[in-house]
């Protein structure tokens, strides 16, 4: 009965976690992953700036409605990563779209 149970409790508490609702945490860190891919497929400066303008409200909006939660330490280095990608991204896509407004920097022309 013993080797029965344990899988049997092994793979319930798999269901539960994975069918748990995510943390505050997990949320942010899937709105920041969102965000960084909004942003590298944003067409103008336009779209560029109403995406940093969305991101900005939804994030203050999710830390308001939980504003006692502490994220563990797992988290916080995800959201590190996930900020870091969404700041090069943003970087990149500014100067993209900066360089084709001026026609071109030129560095890969021939």
């Amino acid at each position: 009965m013993k080797k029965f149970l344990v899988p049997v409790v092994a793979f319930a508490t798999f269901l539960l976690v994975a069918c748990s609702s995510a943390t505050p945490g997990e949320e942010a860190i899937k709105m920041v992953e969102e965000a960084t891919e909004k942003v590298e497929n944003a067409k103008d400066v336009a779209e560029l700036e109403a995406l940093g303008d969305e991101f900005e409200t939804k994030f203050a909006e999710l830390k308001k409605a939980n504003k006692d939660y502490q994220p563990t330490a797992e988290e916080e280095k995800k959201m590190e990563e996930a900020m870091k990608k969404f700041q090069e991204a943003c970087q990149k896509k500014a100067k993209e779209l900066v360089d084709d407004m001026l026609g071109g920097s030129g560095e890969n022309e021939e």
